[in-house]
This record gives C-alpha cells, structure tokens and sequence, in this order.
C-alpha cells in the first residue's frame, strides 16, 4: 500500500501535477532522511520518518501531495475512516514528537 502511494505520487509528479519535491515524498514515505526543504523543520521531517510505513503514507498523500482523505482512500484501497483515523493517530504522534523536542 505505501508502495503504491509513492508510486502514484511519482507518476503525478513526472505528469507535473505536484508541486512538491518528488525526493522529499518518496524519501519520507520511505523513512529516509532527506534533507527538508526551506518550509519543512528538520524536526519535523525526522518526526514523519520515524512514523510507521502505514502513518507516514496517508500524512504525505493528505499535506505534502494535498490529496483529500476520500481520494487517499481510494488509492490505498482502505475505507475512508480508517484514513482519518490514521491521519488523527499520525497526527498525534507527530505534535508529540515535535513538541516534545521543543521543549
């Protein structure tokens, strides 16, 4: 399923439908660091690679491609609560893992 999300993801940008940097989402849907660019905080891009494959994938289709929960539903072929669901979850850990370094 992640793997169909970057690959989905790469095809729209090689059709130049995406405005962001193909690397950033295929690194970050794979769990690589990447070096972020000028709008995305290193910690915020270590906070989303340390999410599971699962988490990171829908957070990158929902905010980083902008994609809308229904159509991320429809690509990762998973009912459309479970995407919200994983975008709440993934969302959590990320204020935690983000705020936490704040502090």
């Amino acid at each position: 399923m992640v793997n169909r999300a970057i690959d989905w993801s790469r095809s729209r940008s090689l059709r130049g439908e995406v405005g962001v940097e193909p690397e950033l989402v295929s690194a970050a849907a794979a769990g690589y660091e990447v070096e972020a660019p000028h709008r995305y905080s290193d910690e915020v891009v270590e906070a989303l690679a340390s999410l599971s494959p699962e988490h990171r994938a829908v957070v990158v289709l929902r905010y980083l491609l902008e994609y809308t929960p229904g159509e991320i539903a429809g690509m990762l072929e998973l009912p459309r609560g479970t995407v919200n669901s994983r975008l709440r979850r993934a969302l959590d850990r990320l204020r935690i893992l983000v705020e936490g370094e704040a502090r």
